[in-house]
């Protein structure tokens, strides 16, 4: 079966000599070596003697189907919570007791699991788990565990809570905002390294502070995947508000500093992501910042003293912004990836040393946000994206683009998960930066005419973009961007009517048939095959070639429980309350 390759299925046939009683298979698999890898494995016997295939349970066997039916086709009661109980409902009643254990997660960056034990008595058909409001915020997966006599059996489902009534209206003036995003993100964000950010910025400093940072920290010593993430924001707290952090906390955070591999060039064995764009401005800004701040030092990893590692940071920083200056957003139009790129360009704009970089910085954040205003609907991104998750397409408040259009133009909403908001709120209270007003009327269109704008990210301008926007609805899609390909994370139509950010739509080739599951494309999130698509004004085609060993439907998200009426003579089933698939 090797070697492997990405999101393909491989097929091999074998004989096999079966003996008649019980006979074991074993499947011998080697690692493919790259991070966040998922294997499914599937055996079809295809001819010889009458045979079964069977997994050993320990309970009766019409008990185990039962369960597994239920696991199956439950739900919750809404696709997003804003307020009231987080219900989940069975299509049919279980005939025994089950202990069900419900653990809540975030994104695959979050460091948060909250576990929940119930049982749900045999002839239940509903499950309350409690109030959305007590809950984390933000599009959380929610796997469920049934357990019945040493029986056990689990799935994912994921919801989006959001909790506007606390946050309600944002106020009229920036500087509230401001002050508002960096209460929002000390008081009710996850514990990390940016919530320590806003803390420090505001006067929140202190022994929870510094235990935040303190959780975080292993991940930055021993070089997990996305701790650069985690280190612009640690690099800016200490360079600002050094002296707001104990002193053990802060000899910590400068081991941690002086130790990290900041390239792939440097010595180490680990699996940070050096590749992409976001990762790599990341990294860059970290290495020149962090070599200004520990000037006299000598860095680990390198060898070079900080002098020397700021040197090459802003070389390489400089040849970023180049790059982004000529092409802009090689994951085009990403609403995960604009705050990352946020989080780099504001710690730049606010913590250079040279004028020159500090002033491109500035001018690429407002370049970014013009994209994010002319892409938005009412203040929510709703274009054709490079990259995307179920997280993020499934989500609308809760989404971090969200709380920076709260932020910047006074609509939208707070998630609890946020990259760069508190940098970007600090940059225009501290260090100068102007976001022209003029883009919250383009951010949010109230005019009777329509918006069209057409425009082209990535390098040689590979993707292509067309936006089209009104009052009632906004659509966005790129056009002759690899049709026919096998594709990635990449959404190629997307739309949304009326004023609800949950009033959103797209249609894609599902990369795996597992609904909230990991895969890259999954089942919402990319494409398994890019369509061919073309789109004039409200009008958008989009045209579908796929593979015998792909998933052999298309689908389209469309929430039910939205004030949206369509109409179709195309046969519809409906897996989930949150979907229209057709096939």
């Amino acid at each position: 079966m090797a070697p492997y390759s990405r999101n393909l299925e491989a097929k091999a046939e074998f004989e096999l000599p079966l003996a008649e009683g019980l006979n074991e298979v074993t499947v011998f698999f080697d690692d493919l070596a790259e991070r966040d890898a998922r294997y499914f494995f599937q055996l079809d016997y295809l001819e010889g003697p009458s045979a079964s295939v069977a997994v050993a349970v320990p309970i009766d066997g019409k008990v185990a189907e039962t369960i597994e039916t239920a696991l199956d086709s439950m739900h919750f009661d809404r696709t997003t919570y804003f307020d009231g109980d987080i219900t989940l409902l069975l299509a049919e009643p279980l005939p025994v007791d089950v202990e069900v254990n419900v653990a809540v997660e975030g994104d695959f960056m979050s460091t948060e699991r909250f576990d929940y034990d119930f049982t749900l008595k045999a002839g239940a058909a509903r499950l309350v788990i409690g109030p959305s409001e007590k809950a984390p915020a933000d599009f959380r997966h929610f796997r469920i565990t049934l357990k019945a006599g040493g029986f056990v059996a689990s799935r994912s489902l994921g919801i989006e809570i959001c909790h506007t009534a606390r946050q309600g209206a944002a106020a009229a003036a920036l500087a509230q905002r401001i002050t508002e995003a960096l209460d929002e993100v000390s008081e009710f964000s996850e514990r990390d390294t940016v919530r320590a950010f806003a803390r420090l910025a505001s006067g929140r400093g202190g022994a929870d502070t510094d235990a935040m940072i303190e959780e975080i920290l292993p991940s930055i010593e021993d070089c997990h995947d996305c701790a650069d993430f985690s280190l612009v924001p640690l690099i800016w707290s200490r360079t600002a508000w050094g002296k707001d952090i104990g002193a053990t906390t802060r000899a910590r955070i400068d081991r941690a500093i002086l130790d990290f591999r900041y390239w792939m060039d440097e010595p180490g064995n680990d699996v940070q992501w050096y590749f992409s764009e976001n990762h790599a401005l990341l990294f860059h800004t970290s290495a020149y910042l962090a070599g200004h701040l520990l000037a006299g030092e000598t860095f680990a990893r390198s060898g070079r003293s900080g002098v020397e590692q700021s040197a090459v940071g802003a070389a390489r920083v400089r040849a970023w912004l180049d790059h982004f200056e000529a092409w802009e957003m090689a994951e085009f139009n990403s609403a995960p990836y604009f705050p990352i790129d946020l989080k780099g360009l504001t710690a730049l704009a606010a913590l250079s040393p040279d004028a020159d970089i500090a002033e491109r910085a500035r001018k690429g954040i407002v370049r970014l946000c013009e994209v994010i205003a002319r892409s938005a609907h009412h203040g929510m991104v709703t274009a054709a994206q490079g990259r995307s998750y179920e997280h993020t397409l499934c989500a609308g408040r809760s989404l971090e683009l969200s709380g920076v259009a709260r932020l910047l133009w006074g609509t939208g909403w707070y998630g609890r998960r946020v990259h760069a908001l508190p940098q970007l709120a600090v940059c225009l209270r501290d260090h100068g930066l102007i976001v022209p007003e003029s883009l919250g009327a383009v951010a949010s269109h109230q005019a009777d005419e329509h918006q069209e704008w057409r425009f082209a990210q990535g390098k040689n301008r590979f993707a292509a973009l067309y936006h089209y926007k009104g009052r009632a609805f906004a659509m966005g899609s790129s056009a002759h961007y690899r049709w026919n390909e096998w594709g990635y994370q990449e959404t190629i139509l997307h739309l949304r009517l009326g004023k609800k950010p949950e009033a959103a739509i797209w249609i894609n080739h599902p990369g795996e048939t597992i609904q909230f599951g990991y895969g890259r494309p999954s089942f919402w999130g990319g494409c398994g095959t890019l369509p061919r698509a073309h789109q004039y004004r409200g009008l958008a085609v989009l045209d579908f070639l796929t593979l015998e060993e792909q998933p052999d439907f298309t689908h389209a998200w469309l929430r039910r429980r939205q004030t949206v009426r369509w109409r179709s003579k195309i046969p519809i089933t409906a897996p989930s309350p949150s979907a229209r698939t057709v096939r």
